[in-house]
């Protein structure tokens, strides 16, 4: 596993002015998407080597959110957070060349 891009293996996420107040989370939460994810009980997920887990969990996330409007839309969200460099190409289309 290369440790340098654990960037890859973390759940997407992205500030939102509306997310709601949670009070309450279990703590158990991410061995239960890795269980679901992966087809195992929460008690093999124990065992999983570490990026294995990470990989399924992040996986799994997304899995669920693809699921829904709303989580199709927070990851469309989180990818353009992330985004670091212009989209020049749509820049120039819609502004034009600046000479």
């Amino acid at each position: 596993m290369d440790w340098g891009n654990a960037k890859k293996l973390s759940v997407p996420c992205c500030p939102s002015a509306e997310e709601n107040q949670v009070y309450f989370y279990p703590f158990t939460a991410d061995e239960k998407v890795v269980a679901d994810y992966a087809n195992i009980t929460i008690a093999e997920v124990d065992f999983l080597p570490y990026a294995d887990f990470l990989l399924y969990k992040r996986d799994g996330y997304i899995h669920n959110w693809l699921k829904t409007e709303w989580g199709r839309k927070y990851l469309e969200d989180c990818w353009i957070m992330g985004q670091t460099k212009p989209d020049r190409a749509t820049l120039r289309e819609q502004f034009g060349k600046k000479e």
